[in-house]
């Protein structure tokens, strides 16, 4: 009994240490100076909250409430329901953080913000945010994707037009200016989560939900060319030109960001042995991270709730990969769930953030074939006593957190108040008991032993409760990305965020 009861005085503080949570957009990258950096827009809100910058150790600090969040001038206010996407690199040992996100007219946002001595981020300077892509036909509810590809090649952000083709907006250091690189892929894919990864600047990776049973991955060629393709089922090869003059000649290819929209078709002769699981072609996020070998592999919440992995085998096929237990893949709250992927290839870490059981759960593969147990998402640092002042209080986001949080403390007071009920009944049962018997019995010569006390065992109740398991403007940095963009341009580093 006195464990259980023990078990109702902690739950309150488990709760407010980890916080409860319903994640809109999020978005994710490696720092090189501590945890991952995490962003997620409030759909209560619409603000944009993020973990603590100065994160030590392997896992953030996500406050989820206004203490941390970015403060935006009105006129670059993110839309309800934006996409989120980001990324960074170290400035004389700090932080720095370039994010993209919708504002309400649907132009796309860039802004860069600094870490302070504090862990939150100030704009880096007044010059610092501006709307990008003019003039192009942006989808209203496109999603976003960010790459840093280091000072010369510059950042690329992939979207989605108006008629839901991948396109990519390119920024040069050397102009100033943000230009449209054209598309990525002809064929108008269903849904519109994306996510980019790459080892080399000039071998990117793009990946798409395509339909209710594929996935479209698209790769960037040394020539620039992007090549199309899907999976498990095959798209058909395209007529094409190979040559100039009178030297060119017909052939047959794959499909690439050259290919008319309307001749992007499965191949309906292909053989087929295996399909995705629980895959409906909604998804809300979609992630794509590469290991020590090159070898890609794509992540995706399926209608199911649960985490589902494919990775790419020699020869160019596609497996699904086993499962892991909800140990180390909770379930998520959502179906389809939205969730943020960023990975350091160096290491074969991958590091995957979505909401399970009402908390931000960081998902961690510590080596190749190893995953660690999912980690909640702290909202203060545990080395210290109290939790901050500004963290105190309920988290700015969260419809269904404030519900949970409220059903949570009202079966604690009703658990309280049942338990005091019963006892005081017992004190009443027992007095009731002891007048019934009587005055006290006097000894006699027999001397008989005197009555021996009545005792009552509390009765005990069954609780089911699970709580939570242990850069004039400047645009471009001169120092190494960080965990994005290695010294040389044969290794890189990538980082993927997703959303619905």
């Amino acid at each position: 009994m006195a464990s259980r009861f023990k078990f109702l005085v902690l739950m309150p503080l488990l709760i407010q240490k980890f916080g409860l949570a319903v994640a809109g957009s999020i978005a994710a990258w490696l720092t090189g100076l501590g945890a991952p950096q995490i962003i997620m827009q409030d759909d209560a809100t619409g603000k944009i909250l993020y973990s603590l910058c100065n994160s030590n150790g392997s896992t953030p600090i996500f406050p989820g409430n206004v203490s941390a969040s970015f403060e935006f001038d009105s006129i670059y206010t993110p839309k309800n329901d934006t996409s989120l996407t980001g990324t960074g690199w170290v400035d004389d040992d700090v932080n720095v953080a370039a994010i993209w996100f919708q504002r309400e007219d649907g132009k796309l946002v860039f802004q860069l913000w600094k870490c302070n001595g504090s862990g939150h981020f100030n704009l880096y300077s007044s010059f610092s945010q501006r709307t990008i892509g003019a003039g192009q036909s942006i989808h209203p509810r496109t999603g976003l994707m960010s790459l840093n590809l280091g000072d010369t090649a510059g950042y690329r952000v992939y979207y989605q037009d108006e008629r839901k083709e991948t396109s990519t907006l390119a920024y040069s250091e050397t102009t100033d200016v943000w230009d449209t690189q054209g598309r990525v892929s002809g064929d108008s894919i269903k849904g519109i989560a994306i996510s980019a990864g790459f080892m080399d600047i000039n071998n990117i990776t793009v990946v798409t939900p395509r339909d209710e049973s594929n996935i479209e991955i698209s790769t960037q060629q040394r020539d620039g060319t992007w090549v199309i393709a899907t999976l498990p089922t095959p798209l058909e090869e395209v007529y094409s030109l190979s040559g100039e003059g009178m030297d060119a000649t017909i052939i047959l290819s794959a499909p690439t960001n050259n290919t008319s929209p309307a001749s992007f078709h499965l191949d309906p002769n292909a053989t087929v042995d295996w399909s995705l699981e629980a895959w409906d072609g909604n998804a809300g996020g979609i992630g794509l991270t590469f290991d020590d070998n090159s070898t890609r592999s794509i992540y995706y919440i399926g209608n199911d709730s649960f985490l589902h992995c494919l990775t790419e085998v020699a020869g160019g096929g596609w497996r699904k990969s086993p499962r892991q237990d909800e140990k180390a893949w909770p379930r998520a709250d959502v179906p389809n769930s939205q969730f943020a992927t960023t990975y350091d290839f160096h290491r074969n870490e991958v590091f995957i953030y979505y909401v399970s059981g009402g908390h931000i759960y960081q998902i961690h593969r510590s080596a190749k074939y190893t995953w660690d147990p999912a980690t909640p998402l702290a909202r203060y640092n545990s080395t210290v006593l109290e939790e901050p002042e500004s963290n105190k209080g309920l988290p700015a986001g969260t419809k269904a957190g404030i519900g949970v949080g409220a059903s949570v403390g009202g079966l604690v007071l009703l658990l309280l108040t049942i338990y005091v009920v019963i006892w005081r009944r017992r004190i009443r049962k027992d007095k009731q008991v002891q007048s019934e018997a009587g005055p006290p019995v006097i000894a006699t010569e027999n001397k008989s032993p005197p009555p021996q006390p009545i005792y009552y065992e509390m009765p005990t109740q069954e609780h089911s409760h699970e709580a939570p398991s242990s850069h004039g403007y400047r645009e471009m940095p001169d120092q190494q990305q960080a965990h994005e963009v290695s010294t040389s341009n044969d290794h890189m580093e990538g980082m993927s965020s997703t959303r619905d």
